[in-house]
């Protein structure tokens, strides 16, 4: 049964002046392995802004705020999914997408 649904958008440019205007931000928001695995890729503030997508879509399809780091985003053979702390009743899907501009999540939320 699907206990929740979320989408979210995120500029690329936002989330790279937010980047340069706090370098720790990166630390404080995403896990070593989102930012090893965005470093990787071939944009990695795409990636990121991607990333940031899913942890506010995710937080929308619960219900509520969780800490940032508490949802990661990782990849299985290059297929998005999502370890959510404290959620262990639910199963997450996830679907990540960006263009030049903008990066977006989707994440249902399943009992």
């Amino acid at each position: 049964m699907i206990r929740g649904v979320g989408v979210d958008a995120v500029p690329i440019a936002r989330m790279r002046r937010a980047l340069e205007r706090s370098p720790r931000l990166a630390a404080r928001v995403f896990t070593e392995h989102e930012i090893e695995t965005a470093s990787s890729r071939g944009s990695r503030v795409a990636s990121l802004a991607a990333r940031f997508a899913a942890k506010e879509a995710c937080r929308k399809a619960v219900g509520r705020t969780l800490p940032w780091r508490a949802v990661e985003v990782f990849s299985e053979d290059r297929v998005p999914t999502l370890r959510v702390t404290g959620h262990d009743d639910l199963t997450f899907h996830v679907s990540l997408s960006h263009t030049d501009d903008v990066a977006v999540a989707v994440v249902i939320a399943e009992a």
